[in-house]
Protein backbone atom coordinates (compact mmCIF):
# COMPACT_ATOMS: atom_id res chain seq x y z
CA UNK A 1 0.00 0.00 0.00
CA UNK A 2 2.08 3.26 -1.19
CA UNK A 3 -0.68 5.70 -2.21
CA UNK A 4 -1.67 7.65 0.87
CA UNK A 5 -5.78 7.79 -0.35
CA UNK A 6 -5.63 4.06 -0.21
CA UNK A 7 -4.81 4.66 3.95
CA UNK A 8 -7.04 7.26 4.70
CA UNK A 9 -9.99 8.88 3.05
CA UNK A 10 -9.39 12.30 1.54
CA UNK A 11 -12.94 13.13 2.24
CA UNK A 12 -13.16 12.50 5.75
CA UNK A 13 -12.23 14.13 8.73
CA UNK A 14 -9.61 11.91 10.50
CA UNK A 15 -7.94 13.60 13.96
CA UNK A 16 -4.66 12.87 12.78
CA UNK A 17 -3.38 14.17 16.26
CA UNK A 18 -5.05 11.08 17.67
CA UNK A 19 -3.64 8.73 15.60
CA UNK A 20 -1.67 6.00 17.62
CA UNK A 21 2.21 6.56 16.68
CA UNK A 22 2.29 3.35 14.47
CA UNK A 23 -0.56 4.81 11.91
CA UNK A 24 0.97 7.94 11.68
CA UNK A 25 4.16 7.22 11.33
CA UNK A 26 2.96 5.59 8.16
CA UNK A 27 1.07 7.94 7.60
CA UNK A 28 3.86 10.25 7.55
CA UNK A 29 6.19 7.91 5.62
CA UNK A 30 3.55 8.04 2.20
CA UNK A 31 3.58 11.65 2.50
CA UNK A 32 6.95 11.79 1.56
CA UNK A 33 5.65 10.05 -1.97
CA UNK A 34 2.47 12.56 -2.02
CA UNK A 35 2.35 15.19 -4.73
CA UNK A 36 -0.18 18.01 -4.31
CA UNK A 37 -2.59 18.57 -7.37
CA UNK A 38 -4.09 21.42 -8.73
CA UNK A 39 -7.93 21.86 -8.02
CA UNK A 40 -10.43 23.64 -9.92
CA UNK A 41 -12.04 25.01 -6.99
CA UNK A 42 -11.03 24.40 -3.01
CA UNK A 43 -14.32 24.49 -1.20
CA UNK A 44 -13.96 28.38 -0.04
CA UNK A 45 -17.06 30.05 0.47
CA UNK A 46 -18.06 32.48 -2.59
CA UNK A 47 -18.52 35.06 0.19
CA UNK A 48 -14.68 35.50 0.57
CA UNK A 49 -12.50 37.40 -1.37
CA UNK A 50 -9.06 37.41 -2.18
CA UNK A 51 -6.35 39.16 -4.54
CA UNK A 52 -2.39 38.00 -5.00
CA UNK A 53 0.73 39.70 -5.93
CA UNK A 54 2.99 37.37 -7.79
CA UNK A 55 6.75 39.34 -7.88
CA UNK A 56 9.06 37.99 -10.18
CA UNK A 57 12.64 38.57 -10.86
CA UNK A 58 15.67 38.45 -13.77
CA UNK A 59 12.71 39.62 -16.23
CA UNK A 60 11.69 42.73 -17.82
CA UNK A 61 8.27 44.60 -16.45
CA UNK A 62 7.12 45.80 -19.02
CA UNK A 63 7.23 42.61 -21.87
CA UNK A 64 5.35 40.87 -18.89
CA UNK A 65 3.06 43.75 -18.48
CA UNK A 66 2.47 43.83 -22.31
CA UNK A 67 1.96 39.94 -23.05
CA UNK A 68 -0.71 40.08 -20.27
CA UNK A 69 -2.64 42.55 -21.50
CA UNK A 70 -2.16 41.29 -25.46
CA UNK A 71 -3.74 37.92 -23.93
CA UNK A 72 -6.68 40.18 -23.03
CA UNK A 73 -8.20 37.42 -20.40
CA UNK A 74 -11.66 38.29 -20.09
CA UNK A 75 -12.86 40.26 -16.73
CA UNK A 76 -14.30 37.93 -13.87
CA UNK A 77 -17.65 38.31 -13.41
CA UNK A 78 -17.77 39.93 -10.09
CA UNK A 79 -14.86 42.72 -10.78
CA UNK A 80 -14.51 45.62 -12.75
CA UNK A 81 -10.22 45.71 -12.64
CA UNK A 82 -8.02 42.90 -14.43
CA UNK A 83 -4.54 41.57 -14.03
CA UNK A 84 -2.23 44.29 -13.96
CA UNK A 85 1.70 44.41 -13.95
CA UNK A 86 4.17 46.91 -12.05
CA UNK A 87 7.38 47.85 -10.96
CA UNK A 88 8.27 46.82 -7.35
CA UNK A 89 10.52 48.94 -5.31
CA UNK A 90 12.17 45.69 -3.63
CA UNK A 91 13.09 44.26 -7.13
CA UNK A 92 15.72 46.20 -9.10
CA UNK A 93 15.27 44.04 -12.31
CA UNK A 94 11.99 42.35 -12.14
CA UNK A 95 8.01 43.40 -11.28
CA UNK A 96 5.18 42.12 -9.88
CA UNK A 97 1.68 41.37 -11.61
CA UNK A 98 -1.39 41.92 -9.33
CA UNK A 99 -4.65 40.13 -9.51
CA UNK A 100 -7.92 41.55 -9.78
CA UNK A 101 -10.84 40.36 -6.64
CA UNK A 102 -10.53 37.03 -7.08
CA UNK A 103 -12.95 34.29 -5.59
CA UNK A 104 -12.86 31.04 -6.09
CA UNK A 105 -13.83 29.83 -8.87
CA UNK A 106 -12.76 27.92 -11.24
CA UNK A 107 -12.39 30.91 -14.10
CA UNK A 108 -9.92 32.28 -11.27
CA UNK A 109 -7.70 29.12 -10.97
CA UNK A 110 -7.61 29.39 -15.26
CA UNK A 111 -6.71 32.79 -15.17
CA UNK A 112 -3.70 32.14 -12.78
CA UNK A 113 -2.45 29.68 -14.37
CA UNK A 114 -2.15 31.28 -17.76
CA UNK A 115 -0.86 34.13 -15.71
CA UNK A 116 2.23 32.11 -13.72
CA UNK A 117 3.26 30.74 -17.64
CA UNK A 118 3.32 33.78 -19.00
CA UNK A 119 6.02 35.25 -16.05
CA UNK A 120 7.60 31.90 -16.16
CA UNK A 121 8.78 32.67 -20.30
CA UNK A 122 10.07 36.36 -19.46
CA UNK A 123 11.07 36.15 -15.62
CA UNK A 124 12.12 33.64 -12.80
CA UNK A 125 11.91 33.37 -8.62
CA UNK A 126 15.05 34.08 -6.91
CA UNK A 127 16.57 35.69 -3.39
CA UNK A 128 14.05 38.29 -3.28
CA UNK A 129 10.59 37.78 -4.59
CA UNK A 130 7.58 37.54 -2.10
CA UNK A 131 4.22 36.50 -2.66
CA UNK A 132 0.99 38.17 -0.97
CA UNK A 133 -2.08 37.17 -0.57
CA UNK A 134 -4.96 40.10 0.44
CA UNK A 135 -7.97 38.95 1.71
CA UNK A 136 -11.24 40.50 2.03
CA UNK A 137 -11.89 42.19 5.65
CA UNK A 138 -15.51 40.10 5.59
CA UNK A 139 -13.90 37.14 7.07
CA UNK A 140 -13.67 38.65 10.28
CA UNK A 141 -15.96 41.26 10.00
CA UNK A 142 -15.43 43.91 12.54
CA UNK A 143 -16.06 41.10 15.61
CA UNK A 144 -13.24 41.69 18.00
CA UNK A 145 -13.69 38.31 18.91
CA UNK A 146 -13.02 37.08 15.67
CA UNK A 147 -10.25 39.28 15.27
CA UNK A 148 -8.61 38.29 18.48
CA UNK A 149 -9.06 34.55 18.10
CA UNK A 150 -6.35 35.30 14.59
CA UNK A 151 -4.02 37.10 16.81
CA UNK A 152 -4.09 34.12 19.32
CA UNK A 153 -3.87 31.80 17.07
CA UNK A 154 -0.89 33.52 15.14
CA UNK A 155 1.03 33.51 17.87
CA UNK A 156 0.59 30.49 18.83
CA UNK A 157 1.38 28.76 15.12
CA UNK A 158 3.42 31.26 14.07
CA UNK A 159 6.60 29.07 13.27
CA UNK A 160 4.22 26.70 11.60
CA UNK A 161 2.90 29.22 9.18
CA UNK A 162 6.43 30.93 8.10
CA UNK A 163 7.91 27.27 7.38
CA UNK A 164 4.52 26.69 5.16
CA UNK A 165 4.77 30.17 3.82
CA UNK A 166 8.27 29.17 2.19
CA UNK A 167 6.07 27.27 -0.40
CA UNK A 168 9.13 25.22 -2.70
CA UNK A 169 11.94 26.26 -0.91
CA UNK A 170 13.33 24.95 2.52
CA UNK A 171 13.70 28.46 4.18
CA UNK A 172 12.99 32.07 4.21
CA UNK A 173 14.00 34.32 1.17
CA UNK A 174 16.99 36.12 2.67
CA UNK A 175 15.36 39.32 2.29
CA UNK A 176 12.42 38.22 4.41
CA UNK A 177 13.22 40.19 7.29
CA UNK A 178 13.13 43.82 5.58
CA UNK A 179 9.83 43.18 4.42
CA UNK A 180 8.31 40.39 6.26
CA UNK A 181 8.84 40.64 9.96
CA UNK A 182 7.72 37.78 12.22
CA UNK A 183 6.00 39.69 15.13
CA UNK A 184 4.28 37.12 17.93
CA UNK A 185 6.49 38.58 20.78
CA UNK A 186 4.95 42.10 19.77
CA UNK A 187 1.57 40.84 19.32
CA UNK A 188 1.59 38.51 22.33
CA UNK A 189 2.84 41.69 24.50
CA UNK A 190 -0.01 43.56 23.05
CA UNK A 191 -3.13 41.59 23.40
CA UNK A 192 -3.84 41.52 26.87
CA UNK A 193 -4.59 45.18 27.60
CA UNK A 194 -4.78 46.77 24.15
CA UNK A 195 -7.40 45.20 21.95
CA UNK A 196 -10.78 46.45 23.33
CA UNK A 197 -11.96 47.00 19.98
CA UNK A 198 -11.51 45.37 16.52
CA UNK A 199 -10.41 49.12 15.44
CA UNK A 200 -8.45 49.71 18.05
CA UNK A 201 -6.84 45.94 17.67
CA UNK A 202 -6.27 47.16 14.16
CA UNK A 203 -4.55 50.40 14.23
CA UNK A 204 -2.77 48.49 17.22
CA UNK A 205 -1.28 46.03 15.05
CA UNK A 206 -0.68 48.39 12.33
CA UNK A 207 1.15 51.30 13.91
CA UNK A 208 5.17 51.13 12.85
CA UNK A 209 4.81 47.51 11.33
CA UNK A 210 4.04 48.01 8.00
CA UNK A 211 7.21 45.43 7.40
CA UNK A 212 5.66 42.64 9.09
CA UNK A 213 4.09 39.07 8.87
CA UNK A 214 0.84 40.74 8.12
CA UNK A 215 -0.56 44.06 8.23
CA UNK A 216 -3.68 46.13 8.29
CA UNK A 217 -2.85 49.46 6.36
CA UNK A 218 -5.25 48.48 3.61
CA UNK A 219 -8.35 48.64 6.28
CA UNK A 220 -10.49 51.82 4.95
CA UNK A 221 -9.77 53.33 7.99
CA UNK A 222 -6.39 52.54 8.67
CA UNK A 223 -4.38 54.02 5.90
CA UNK A 224 -1.54 54.90 7.98
CA UNK A 225 1.08 54.71 4.54
CA UNK A 226 -1.27 56.47 2.02
CA UNK A 227 -1.94 53.22 0.41
CA UNK A 228 -5.52 52.23 -1.26
CA UNK A 229 -8.20 51.36 0.86
CA UNK A 230 -8.48 47.81 -0.33
CA UNK A 231 -10.44 46.52 2.97
CA UNK A 232 -8.08 43.85 2.87
CA UNK A 233 -5.64 41.72 5.47
CA UNK A 234 -2.37 41.65 3.55
CA UNK A 235 0.29 38.74 4.22
CA UNK A 236 3.05 39.23 3.31
CA UNK A 237 5.36 36.31 4.77
CA UNK A 238 4.87 33.90 1.43
CA UNK A 239 7.67 33.10 -0.50
CA UNK A 240 7.56 33.88 -3.98
CA UNK A 241 6.39 31.08 -6.74
CA UNK A 242 5.20 30.87 -10.11
CA UNK A 243 3.76 27.48 -9.24
CA UNK A 244 -0.17 27.92 -9.33
CA UNK A 245 -0.45 24.66 -7.64
CA UNK A 246 1.33 26.34 -4.32
CA UNK A 247 -0.54 29.52 -4.86
CA UNK A 248 -3.69 27.51 -4.49
CA UNK A 249 -2.71 25.64 -1.17
CA UNK A 250 -1.19 28.94 0.05
CA UNK A 251 -4.61 30.77 -0.09
CA UNK A 252 -6.52 27.46 0.54
CA UNK A 253 -4.46 27.88 4.18
CA UNK A 254 -4.63 31.07 5.30
CA UNK A 255 -8.90 31.50 4.12
CA UNK A 256 -9.03 28.49 6.37
CA UNK A 257 -6.86 30.06 9.37
CA UNK A 258 -8.98 33.04 8.97
CA UNK A 259 -12.26 31.09 8.63
CA UNK A 260 -11.19 28.73 11.77
CA UNK A 261 -11.10 32.12 13.53
CA UNK A 262 -14.60 33.23 13.07
CA UNK A 263 -15.97 30.05 14.08
CA UNK A 264 -17.94 28.39 16.72
CA UNK A 265 -15.51 25.68 16.55
CA UNK A 266 -12.53 27.73 18.12
CA UNK A 267 -10.49 25.69 20.51
CA UNK A 268 -9.37 28.41 23.08
CA UNK A 269 -8.21 26.13 25.34
CA UNK A 270 -5.40 24.29 22.71
CA UNK A 271 -4.66 27.43 20.74
CA UNK A 272 -3.95 29.40 24.31
CA UNK A 273 -1.84 26.52 25.76
CA UNK A 274 0.38 26.15 22.44
CA UNK A 275 0.60 30.06 22.88
CA UNK A 276 2.28 29.47 26.31
CA UNK A 277 4.56 26.85 25.21
CA UNK A 278 6.07 29.26 22.24
CA UNK A 279 6.41 32.13 24.34
CA UNK A 280 9.64 33.42 23.85
CA UNK A 281 10.65 30.47 22.03
CA UNK A 282 10.88 31.95 19.08
CA UNK A 283 10.37 35.13 16.95
CA UNK A 284 14.18 35.86 15.95
CA UNK A 285 16.18 34.83 14.76
CA UNK A 286 14.33 33.71 11.81
CA UNK A 287 16.57 30.36 11.05
CA UNK A 288 14.47 28.67 14.24
CA UNK A 289 11.21 28.79 11.96
CA UNK A 290 13.04 26.75 9.49
CA UNK A 291 12.87 23.54 11.82
CA UNK A 292 10.11 20.81 11.45
CA UNK A 293 7.76 20.47 14.24
CA UNK A 294 5.45 17.35 13.52
CA UNK A 295 3.07 17.51 16.92
CA UNK A 296 2.52 21.37 15.56
CA UNK A 297 1.69 21.40 12.01
CA UNK A 298 -0.66 18.35 12.77
CA UNK A 299 -2.38 20.22 15.95
CA UNK A 300 -2.98 23.45 13.36
CA UNK A 301 -3.88 20.94 10.51
CA UNK A 302 -6.50 19.80 13.07
CA UNK A 303 -7.99 23.19 13.88
CA UNK A 304 -8.70 24.52 10.97
CA UNK A 305 -8.99 22.32 8.52
CA UNK A 306 -12.43 19.83 8.36
CA UNK A 307 -10.93 17.72 5.65
CA UNK A 308 -8.36 15.06 4.97
CA UNK A 309 -7.60 16.63 1.49
CA UNK A 310 -6.48 20.62 2.99
CA UNK A 311 -4.42 18.45 6.25
CA UNK A 312 -2.59 16.13 3.65
CA UNK A 313 -1.88 19.04 1.38
CA UNK A 314 -0.76 21.40 3.93
CA UNK A 315 1.45 18.42 5.76
CA UNK A 316 2.97 17.89 2.54
CA UNK A 317 4.12 21.78 1.58
CA UNK A 318 4.79 22.23 5.49
CA UNK A 319 7.32 19.20 6.02
CA UNK A 320 8.69 19.96 2.31
CA UNK A 321 9.55 16.09 2.80
CA UNK A 322 11.47 16.95 5.97
CA UNK A 323 14.28 18.29 4.42
CA UNK A 324 15.65 21.48 6.12
CA UNK A 325 18.82 23.88 4.77
CA UNK A 326 20.38 27.13 6.02
CA UNK A 327 20.68 27.95 2.71
CA UNK A 328 18.28 29.06 0.30
CA UNK A 329 16.89 25.98 -1.97
CA UNK A 330 14.16 24.12 -3.29
CA UNK A 331 12.95 21.09 -2.02
CA UNK A 332 12.49 17.86 -3.70
CA UNK A 333 9.68 17.63 -5.78
CA UNK A 334 5.83 19.00 -3.98
CA UNK A 335 3.10 19.01 -6.64
CA UNK A 336 2.25 17.14 -9.58
CA UNK A 337 2.42 18.58 -13.25
CA UNK A 338 -0.41 20.41 -14.56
Amino acid sequence: MNDISNYINLKDNTKLSELNKKDLFHLLLLLQDYLIEYRETLDINKDITFGLEIEFEHGDYEKVEEVVNNLNLKRLPWTRTKWQTTQEISISDGGETKSPVLKDDIKTWMQLKEITSIIKNYAAIDNNAGGHIHIGKKILNDDIDSWKNFVKLWIAYENIIYRFGYGEYLNARPIINRFALPFSKKLDKDINYKYKSYRGLARSINYNNKHYAFNLDHLKFNCLYGSTPLNTIEFRNFNGTLNPIIWQNNVNFITKLLSYCNSYEFDNDIVSERRHLNRNKFDSPIYKYHQINIEQAIELADLIFDNNLDKINFLKQYFKNYQTSREYKESKKLTKKI
